[in-house]
C-alpha cells in the first residue's frame, strides 16, 4: 500500500551541476520502503498519487520527492524522515519533518 508522496525542499546537484542521485535508508527489512525518483516504481506510484492534485508546484517537486510504501500490514500512525544534503558552497545541512496522529 502506498501511503504518501514526501517532498524535499532542497535541490541536490553534484559538482557538474547536475541533479545528484538520492541516497534513500528506509526500513525496508520492517517493511517501510523508500521509492525515491530513481527507483522503477516511482512513476507509476508517483502517478497514481499525484493524480489527485493539479498543483504545478507538486510536479516542479517530484524529482526531490520520496514516496512511503507500507508492507508491513498494519497503520503507519507517524512518520519522521530526515533530509541530509551539501548545498553548492559544500555546507553540510540535515532538515527534518515529522508527523504523527
Amino acid at each position: 500500500m502506498v501511503i504518501l508522496i514526501l517532498f524535499g525542499a532542497a535541490e541536490v546537484v553534484d559538482s557538474a551541476g547536475q541533479s545528484a542521485p538520492m541516497n534513500i535508508r528506509d526500513l525496508h527489512n520492517s517493511g517501510l520502503v523508500l521509492i525515491g525518483p530513481d527507483d522503477a516504481a516511482f512513476e507509476s506510484a508517483y502517478l497514481r498519487l499525484a493524480k489527485r492534485s493539479t498543483d504545478a508546484a507538486v510536479d516542479a517537486l517530484k524529482p526531490f520527492s520520496v514516496i512511503l510504501r507500507n508492507e508491513t500490514g498494519k497503520s503507519v500512525v507517524a512518520y519522521s524522515l530526515i533530509w541530509e544534503y551539501v548545498d553548492s558552497s559544500g555546507k553540510e545541512l540535515k532538515h527534518s519533518v515529522s508527523y504523527g496522529f
